[in-house]
């Protein structure tokens, strides 16, 4: 009864604040902050009226009222995501929020949160709050303000709204005014860091001019950041795009960017400039780092090069190198490589999780004595089930016996579970035995019992 009680209660309660007022509701929880508290219930509660709450919450927002400047701010920027959907849904489900939004009657509340850009301190989710909530005043702001600091800050956050494809409206104004804070501000380092990275997540081919004289910035921070630009404009702004960013990599000595550059090159897995570039930047740069981000872009690129830089890397026992090498080997991969894979197996005397999953990959039946040594030797459990899924991959009757062999006598749970999964699913008849009498062992653990009982249905 007790029970019933307490629950019919929070059904009141909660069917209470539901129907409250949005001004009342926004009230209470400015009062619950002040008091010290945090509603996080009513706060997600009222993040989902969208518009009404952005209205409502705004003017509530004053500088000597420091308290409730961090939940205000993160309420607003969480009930303005709603800025994200399309126009015409916000006409149809969140009039409040189009009006704000799309309409001149919505500059007032704008301007009215902008105002908080002007105190002495900011709260941290002051910036999104600003590019969720009032855009159009935002960009107003960024043609007076001159705190590169700040305006770094504002940049940084709408380049996350906009990376993650959510600004519908203000791209095309957003990278106006990038290009005219470069004008206005142009020997600040922080603020072109900034632009640039809005100019890469806005995809902004037409200030293509900009990146490409970045590429000279005496900062090697600057650099770095223009070859991230340089890789996310699309076509057709991606030929001269990597015209500056192989001019760059004839000239570069620092590691940092000559690691972004070979991030950068894989970004044209067809081109063949970017292929023979990538090859010789590996041979000339001996830090691992960048040598990795090479491996990193080869992996997916369909460069002619790609084998040789494949066969240079399996011969470089680099720190994360040959790591890297053997994640980009595949099936696919050329003969050459594939058989220095294989003759690597043969070197290596404890158990190397990427080397494991490469002769998985490769599906080379000369791979298994290394294999069945590892599955002997190596005391690790969760190494010994990778080492189960590689063999899984690598046909023959010698892999089905060393599986069989290794059902019987595997002492950990969690191997013996991938173990029954990969006899059933190599349909290996010799394991529907041990697959019964696992099935109808009531002193075998419940899940083990359930997976030899699927895995009998595979035959």
């Amino acid at each position: 009864m007790r029970s019933q009680l307490i629950t019919l209660l929070l059904f009141v309660a909660v069917t209470a604040v539901a129907e409250l007022p949005t001004d009342k509701l926004v009230k209470q929880i400015a009062e619950r902050v002040m008091q010290g508290k945090y509603p996080a219930a009513q706060m997600r509660e009222a993040a989902g009226r969208g518009g009404q709450i952005v209205v409502a919450t705004t003017p509530l927002l004053k500088e000597k009222r420091s308290r409730l400047h961090g939940p205000l701010c993160q309420l607003i920027a969480d009930a303005a995501r709603i800025r994200s959907a399309p126009e015409e849904l916000l006409k149809l489900y969140d009039p409040a929020a189009h009006k704000l939004f799309y309409t001149k009657a919505g500059l007032a509340t704008e301007h009215q949160l902008i105002a908080a850009l002007d105190w002495k301190q900011w709260p941290p989710q002051l910036p999104i709050a600003a590019v969720r909530a009032a855009p159009r005043a935002t960009l107003a702001w960024l043609r007076t303000a001159d705190d590169p600091a700040r305006i770094a800050w504002v940049l940084r956050e709408w380049s996350r709204w906009i990376g993650a494809g959510n600004e519908r409206q203000h791209r095309g104004a957003l990278l106006t005014e990038l290009e005219q804070l470069c004008k206005r501000l142009p020997n600040n380092e922080t603020v072109l860091e900034a632009v640039l990275a809005g100019i890469g997540h806005a995809k902004g081919a037409g200030l293509l001019p900009l990146v490409v004289e970045s590429t000279k910035h005496d900062s090697p921070i600057i650099r770095a950041q223009t070859c991230r630009v340089l890789a996310k404009l699309g076509w057709p702004v991606n030929r001269p795009a990597l015209v500056a960013l192989l001019a760059l990599a004839e000239t570069e000595k620092d590691v940092t960017v000559l690691s972004r550059i070979g991030e950068a090159l894989g970004a044209f897995p067809h081109e063949a400039r970017a292929g023979a570039a990538a090859l010789k930047l590996f041979n000339q740069a001996h830090s691992p780092v960048v040598r990795r981000e090479i491996l990193y872009a080869t992996a997916k690129a369909q460069w002619r090069e790609r084998s040789d830089i494949l066969r240079a890397a399996l011969r470089v026992p680099q720190a994360g190198v040959l790591g890297v090498a053997m994640a980009a080997v595949t099936k696919d991969s050329p003969k050459e490589v594939r058989e220095q894979l294989v003759l690597l197996a043969g070197q290596f005397e404890d158990t190397s999780p990427d080397l494991v999953d490469a002769l998985g990959r490769l599906g080379d039946a000369r791979a298994v004595p290394y294999l069945q040594n590892c599955l002997r030797e190596e005391m690790r459990s969760v190494l010994r089930a990778k080492i189960v899924l590689a063999l899984e991959q690598i046909e023959g009757a010698a892999v089905d016996r060393l599986i069989e062999e290794r059902l019987i006598s595997e002492p950990d749970r969690e191997v013996r579970l991938q173990l029954v999964r990969v006899s059933a699913r190599r349909k290996m008849e010799s394991t529907l035995p041990l697959l019964l009498d696992l099935a109808m062992d009531e002193s075998a653990a419940d899940d083990l019992r359930v997976e030899a009982i699927w895995g009998l249905g595979a035959f």
